[in-house]
């Protein structure tokens, strides 16, 4: 079994990690004294072979009811729609919206999304919270679609180091598989303290996260469970870093892997340990996306769009900067002419906005002189999109 619990006592490395909502875990064959550098981790990760009196306690005053509250909630869905397991099709809408970046050809790549009816979305949503508030974590390499963690944050635990090797995961949610799903959300003791219970429900939980065998992107579930279901993965690749006897910061944010240090890296060595670690607990079901491996150096290095210079300050980079001034000047005069359909400036004021949301994370004071300097053209994009989207969308 795995489980992940909050570091509490984060600031004091002196004290042992104590949780009384959550897990105390004290006993060195649980392997508490094995965790890497528990004084600078938010989550601590575990394998254990049994749990404590002090966790089934909590199982039983705390955890079990919201699992029977969940639990009613989806009997009630399935009382509604006795044929969904069958006709999901009907309960889904499909669409594509463009990728920023063109295939090696130049061609336009597509990604593929569900917007899920409203109660089944409804639904997806209770199964993720109920989870969380039942402290089924994720580790603590994973930066992606975790509370108070983002892109910037997962980016800046390297921006110290001298020596950067960025990692893909191939087609990440389309291989999240139902029956892999289950059996990494079966490694947490919520699963497995009363199996007579949470079996079916588990099961109704891996029908309601699934669409066509996987886990869908559009579903507000599936960014959740992606992270749950890599959460072993997270694990014994930190316990490989660790026994290589280099200090390598790891971080995951989704299917993007990035491993740093302050000595060299051999890039082999990292992708011959996550390959163990895919081949060995996923069944080679998860691949290496090799096209986009590569191994950098501060200056040249972009960890999930940000890009970390020489002088390891985080930045969007120059070219960045002066593509975005470009793109708010001309989209200003665009609209001011109506030199282009409504939709296609609305596409690129969202586009442009949320860019400017992305530049206000990671460099706000650049964002504040952008905002004096073009005020007038923001002013108009603003205005634009508050007339023909915003209030209609309201």
């Amino acid at each position: 079994m795995l489980v992940t619990f909050k570091n509490v006592m984060i600031n004091n490395p002196t004290m042992r990690i104590t949780d009384p909502l959550e897990y105390i875990i004290s006993n060195k064959q649980n392997g508490f004294e094995m965790i890497y550098a528990l004084s600078n981790n938010e989550y601590i990760t575990v394998r254990l072979n049994s749990v404590n009196s002090k966790y089934i306690a909590n199982y039983r005053t705390y955890l079990l009811p919201h699992l029977q509250n969940l639990s009613q909630k989806i009997n009630n869905f399935f009382l509604k729609y006795p044929d969904f397991a069958s006709n999901k099709e009907n309960f889904y809408t499909e669409f594509k919206v463009k990728k920023r970046k063109l295939d090696e050809h130049g061609n336009v790549r597509w990604r593929k999304l569900v917007n899920p009816m409203p109660e089944l979305k409804q639904i997806q949503k209770e199964i993720c919270e109920t989870l969380k508030r039942c402290n089924v974590l994720p580790h603590n390499a994973a930066h992606g679609f975790v509370e108070n963690r983002d892109f910037y944050t997962n980016a800046a635990l390297h921006r110290c180091s001298n020596h950067i090797i960025n990692l893909d995961l191939k087609d990440f949610f389309d291989n999240i598989k139902a029956d892999l799903l289950k059996q990494k959300l079966k490694l947490h003791p919520i699963f497995n303290l009363n199996e007579q219970f949470t079996d079916p429900l588990l099961d109704k939980i891996i029908i309601l996260a699934t669409y066509k065998g996987s886990t869908p992107q559009g579903s507000p579930l599936s960014p959740y469970l992606s992270n749950i279901f890599l959460q072993e993965f997270d694990y014994e690749v930190r316990q490989a870093l660790n026994e290589t006897g280099t200090a390598i910061i790891y971080t995951r944010y989704a299917d993007d892997m990035s491993f740093s240090s302050k000595r060299s890296l051999d890039i082999t060595n990292i992708i011959h340990i996550v390959e163990n670690v895919l081949h060995t607990y996923y069944n080679d079901e998860i691949k290496i996306n090799y096209n986009k491996t590569k191994k950098i150096v501060p200056g040249q290095c972009f960890i999930t769009g940000i890009k970390l210079n020489q002088e390891h300050k985080l930045t969007i980079g120059w070219k960045k900067k002066q593509e975005l001034k470009g793109r708010i000047h001309t989209l200003a005069n665009q609209i001011e002419t109506l030199e282009l359909p409504i939709d296609d400036l609305i596409e690129k004021s969202l586009s442009v906005n949320g860019y400017l949301a992305f530049l206000h994370r990671v460099e706000p004071d650049y964002y504040k002189t952008l905002n004096i300097k073009y005020s007038k053209e923001l002013i108009t994009i603003d205005v634009f999109l508050d007339i023909n989207y915003f209030n209609k969308n309201a």
